[in-house]
């Protein structure tokens, strides 16, 4: 991880402004069930608490919840106040969770390489970005919905835009609004979880875009996503190791 990265271990929060319009997106339909929602990088909690409290707000009958790991000590203390569960770990290695447990996973995770090296279009080297999607894709349901805060440059990298192509279907991709943008040029992709074969105009078409064709994210008022409820009643596996 570089000096500027090292020095905030990867932290770059979440707006609150984007957190309150991503639930415009999200449509929780079957009554009685409970939804969770995990964020492997919560940081203090905020994010996923706007997204829950505003689902619960929303859909007054429907139960969701949250579940977030956090490796700064300090940030950690400030998430166990904000979410039902929380881990203090590393979450790329120190964590236990079960697998296909969770409706939504929201990931905004370090922008950064894993190890120094010269990018190359099949560089060997692995964006965080990718390392964290590639490790709680397996977390969430079969048709769990993905709400991914990333670089646009994310959207031109092969390996991250084929593995994301590649299990992912529905997909839908904003920019944060001008102001939130210049910083560090965040986009918001949502998708719902599906493998599916290999297409190469997908690819090509969301590796190609220009920053100049992708909408501002606004809230919506007709929401794009059923989120599915979590579709096993006991509790899953959430541990630090």
């Amino acid at each position: 991880m570089r000096p500027a990265a090292q020095k905030k271990m990867g932290y770059y929060p979440t707006p609150p402004e984007i957190a309150h319009i991503i639930p415009s997106f999200l449509k929780p339909d079957e009554k009685g069930k409970v939804y969770r929602l995990l964020d492997p990088c919560c940081g203090k909690g905020t994010a996923l608490n706007i997204i829950s409290q505003k689902l619960s707000e929303k859909y007054r009958f429907k139960k969701f919840k949250t579940y977030g790991v956090e490796l700064d000590l300090q940030r950690y203390t400030e998430a166990q106040a904000m979410l039902n569960h929380t881990i203090h770990a590393d979450a790329l290695t120190e964590t236990r969770i079960s697998n296909e447990y969770f409706s939504l996973l929201f990931l905004n995770p370090p922008y950064d390489w894993e190890q120094e090296s010269e990018e190359t279009y099949y560089s060997n080297s692995t964006r965080y970005e990718l390392s964290f999607l590639q490790k709680y894709t397996e977390k969430l349901r079969p048709d769990g919905i993905l709400v991914f805060i990333v670089p646009f440059s994310f959207l031109s990298r092969y390996s991250c835009c084929s593995f994301l192509t590649s299990n992912y279907s529905h997909i839908k991709i904003f920019k944060f609004p001008a102001e939130l943008y210049k910083p560090s040029k965040q986009i918001v992709i949502f998708a719902r979880k599906q493998t599916l074969p290999y297409d190469h105009q997908l690819f090509k078409t969301i590796s190609e875009l220009k920053e100049e064709e992708i909408e501002e994210i606004t809230e919506v008022t007709r929401p794009f996503y059923e989120l599915p409820p979590s579709n096993i009643l006991k509790e899953p596996r959430f541990t630090s190791v």
